[in-house]
């Protein structure tokens, strides 16, 4: 399997079938992402922190649900945590690639919610090796 993807939710049969998980290729990527939802918090000042979650992610970047557009450039504080160590924050900081409006299946756009995409920065060797290893365990599943 290629480290360079995601992974994509495929829709279950509605017989009980969970759904499964397909590693996306794609030769921009630096390092495997997958579409897992997962809680985060993000603060622009450390002191206020607002709630969402994350749509994907890998160890370089991430896709995550913000209120309000948000500048490129623009640094911001997260910390979440990971099934693997569920005691533990798993803290970064990223850079705001870009915003796009969210939008719904009928292509309408979602009151003041942004799909924004991130890139990691800042972000200690032992959390990135978290992550990594989180991903690569959601792979294996």
């Amino acid at each position: 399997m290629s480290s360079s993807g995601y992974l994509r939710k495929t829709p279950s049969s509605g017989r009980g079938e969970a759904h499964k998980y397909t590693l996306m290729e794609n030769e921009k990527r630096k390092a495997a992402r997958i579409k897992k939802p997962l809680v985060v918090q993000y603060s622009k000042d450390g002191i206020i922190w607002d709630i969402s979650h994350i749509r994907d992610f890998s160890e370089t970047g991430m896709q995550v649900i913000t209120r309000g557009i948000l500048v490129a450039g623009e640094i911001l504080n997260f910390r979440t945590k990971i099934p693997l160590e569920p005691f533990d924050w798993v803290e970064f900081s990223g850079k705001v690639i870009d915003s796009t409006k969210l939008k719904n299946r009928f292509d309408e756009a979602v009151s003041d919610a942004y799909i924004t995409r991130i890139e990691l920065i800042n972000i200690k060797d032992e959390q990135k090796a978290l992550l990594r290893k989180y991903v690569e365990w959601f792979l294996n599943k």
